[in-house]
């Protein structure tokens, strides 16, 4: 078996930034919540609807911090002769094997937070579902591009199967 790759090292810092982002909202959110429940609601209620609020805030930005490197860590995919392994999840771990003959076709999507660190998030299409490699950088994006090129992938085609 082939070593196990890790994602970019960038990738922490991508996803460190769109967790202050999403945190920014929920800031946002939550001043906007403050300020209704002080003019609209009343005392106990009040209270009860801010105090869940600030819970929830508090959730919010402990999980934008703790996730980013979890997600680093727990991540590792493996690139063979047939196959492509993929190791990872924060909360359970999940492995998935990609037949390489079983690939139709495979995308690569650059959100605006991933284009600041020039990384990628690689989806590959099987028939029977769809698989994402997150925070790739371009050298691992051209590695698995060229891994399914050179693999039997274009000559076992039904159509080049049924011509003789």
């Amino acid at each position: 078996m082939k070593k196990m790759n890790k994602l970019c090292s960038d990738s922490v810092k991508a996803w460190y930034l769109l967790s202050l982002l999403f945190l920014l909202i929920c800031s946002v959110l939550y001043f906007f919540i403050y300020v209704f429940s002080i003019t609209k609601l009343a005392g106990s209620i009040r209270i009860l609807f801010i105090s869940v609020f600030s819970v929830l805030l508090a959730i919010v930005f402990i999980s934008s911090l703790i996730v980013p490197p979890l997600k680093y860590k727990k991540f590792f995919y493996s690139i063979m002769k047939d196959r492509i392994l993929l190791i990872g999840g924060i909360y359970y771990l999940k492995r998935e094997v990609i037949l390489i003959d079983n690939i139709e076709h495979i995308e690569t999507v650059s959100p605006l937070y991933l284009r600041f660190f020039r990384l990628y998030n690689v989806i590959i299409y099987t028939s029977a579902s769809k698989h994402k490699l997150p925070a790739l950088c371009e050298s691992q994006v051209k590695e698995i591009l060229k891994a399914v090129k050179k693999g039997d992938f274009y000559e076992k085609s039904v159509y080049k199967k049924n011509i003789r």
